[in-house]
């Protein structure tokens, strides 16, 4: 894992797994280490939110602007 922080007046955050760059590392994530029976990209979807939930309430009390980027395509 690989945790990559930018910016001299804001931050930018990125995390890179290797293992989760491919299917089958993303597959084994939620079979194996989260205990899905199957494998599907719906799963993902709470995990952005619960995310993006605690960024913002980290963030809330001190004041900090969280600016959403869009997708290149």
């Amino acid at each position: 894992m690989t945790l990559e922080v930018e910016g001299i007046d804001r931050m930018y955050l990125n995390l890179y797994v290797p293992a989760l760059q491919r299917a089958g590392g993303v597959a084994s994530f939620f079979r194996f280490h989260l205990g899905h029976r199957f494998a599907s990209s719906a799963l993902m979807d709470p995990i952005t939110k619960a995310f993006i939930a605690q960024m913002e309430q980290f963030a809330k009390p001190v004041y900090c602007k969280i600016l959403e980027c869009g997708h290149p395509y």
